[in-house]
């Protein structure tokens, strides 16, 4: 039984896996206490430039006032701010 648990708890913890890092912070994904937000660079294809650590992403955002993703510099949508507003909700963060 506890080595379904532990089984569970990592997939829960997919993040955990990642090699890239947080493209605003530069710290690793792999690290994050929480799964890392997915803001697609590119609305056509997954890329790497798709993961950020959300709270990281809320203050850049605020901070620089341009709801722009911030490597592709697309207009971040109303749908995708709403999202991240539930993700930081649901994360205390």
């Amino acid at each position: 039984l506890a080595g379904v648990v532990c089984t569970r708890q990592r997939l829960m913890q997919w993040w955990h896996s990642l090699l890239s890092a947080d493209p605003i912070s530069l710290d690793p994904l792999c690290d994050l206490p929480y799964p890392p937000f997915v803001l697609s660079a590119d609305l056509t294809q997954r890329s790497d430039n798709d993961y950020f650590d959300g709270h990281i992403l809320a203050l850049y955002l605020v901070s620089t006032g341009q709801f722009t993703h911030p490597i592709s510099r697309r207009q971040i949508t109303r749908e995708e701010c709403a999202a991240l507003d539930r993700y930081l909700l649901e994360h205390g963060l």
